[in-house]
């Protein structure tokens, strides 16, 4: 998010089998993180100056990991690469991490089939509307049936 809104998100096919949910969750979070230091990066050369770089997850063993400084993990041997990676980037302080509860996971919106109410929440959160005829609204536009 900046300024209010999404800059960037994606729904892709894991290019490997994940064993568990925290290395699914795990191997997403490297993903976020390399894009958002990317976009740092791209900002930065462009002279807009950021804050923090925080990731909010809604999987408490991830969150657990990464920020579990650099040790080895037992059971993340296969996927021990990536999360020497992510737990190096944390330790640096490039990212942090924060938990979002499931039910306030915004990514939602955009990566899983919601319920009417649940997509009305969420698309109310990232529509910008500056008190413009609520009928013109792209919130309007996206929740027509």
């Amino acid at each position: 998010m900046m300024n209010g809104g999404p800059v960037a998100w994606s729904a892709v096919l894991g290019k490997t089998i994940c064993c568990s949910t925290a290395e699914a969750e795990v191997m997403a979070a490297v993903s976020a993180a390399k894009e958002a230091l990317h976009l740092k990066l791209l900002l930065g050369e462009l002279g807009v100056e950021q804050k923090d770089l925080v990731i909010q997850e809604d999987n408490q063993a991830c969150i657990a990991q990464a920020k579990g400084g650099l040790r080895h993990i037992r059971k993340a041997k296969h996927y021990s690469v990536a999360l020497r990676f992510l737990q190096r980037l944390v330790l640096n302080g490039d990212i942090g991490f924060e938990y979002c509860d499931t039910n306030s996971q915004l990514a939602d919106l955009f990566t899983k089939p919601l319920d009417e109410q649940k997509f009305n929440h969420f698309a109310k959160q990232i529509i910008y509307d500056s008190g413009a005829d609520p009928n013109h609204s792209m919130y309007a536009y996206l929740t027509k049936a």
